[in-house]
């Protein structure tokens, strides 16, 4: 009887059902066995192999639980980056070369050959954190089809985690047709958790 009473105290205390089930988030880690035994072994002593920290699963990985909490200025919405807009363009009427701006299916495909890129710099930024948001990339495309200026509004838990430095460096990777005329490109991003 006190075993059974000692234990339902114990998974009370432990468990505390009570406040309800929080969600866990997890990362799965596998260990390597090798470098685990190599990291204690010393020359000429005996071989001591250590355990990493943590619970393993069936399989032999490590189960890291990596929680992120964020507060409401994580959560804010913010820009980063200089303000991207066309500059004033002299006009040449005895130019013959054409000047527009780019067509969508030009900056669709200028775009699509970096896509998986972007996805990249968002989950990275992003981690474990569980967080929904409305991303926003603009950039200027130049005449000759290079993208410079690059201006960013996401919440300020990805901006601080590379997220604006990232995309930077994947936008300004990508080519579109030279047109003779620049281009203002607003892309948004719906993230999810």
């Amino acid at each position: 009887m006190g075993l059974t009473v000692g234990a339902g105290a114990t998974y009370l205390a432990v468990s505390k059902p009570w406040q309800g089930q929080a969600k866990e988030s997890v990362a799965v880690v596998e260990l390597d066995a090798g470098a685990i035994e190599e990291a204690g072994t010393r020359k000429g002593k005996r071989k001591r192999r250590r355990r990493a920290k943590g619970k393993t699963n069936d399989s032999g990985l490590q189960i890291i639980d990596e929680r992120v909490e964020l507060s409401a200025a994580d959560r804010k919405l913010v820009w980063r980056g200089p303000a991207v807009r066309k500059s004033a363009q002299a006009m040449d009427f005895n130019s013959s070369g054409e000047v527009r701006s780019l067509r969508q299916d030009e900056i669709n495909q200028g775009v699509s050959a970096r896509e998986g890129k972007l996805s990249r710099c968002i989950g990275d930024a992003r981690g474990q954190a569980e967080l929904a948001a409305k991303i926003t990339l603009k950039f200027l495309v130049s005449a000759q089809g290079n993208a410079t200026k690059v201006r960013v509004r996401a919440p300020s838990y990805l901006i601080k985690h590379g997220l604006y430095d990232c995309l930077g460096r994947v936008v300004r990777g990508m080519n579109f047709p030279s047109t003779g005329g620049e281009t203002v490109v607003t892309l948004p991003f719906d993230l999810s958790f």
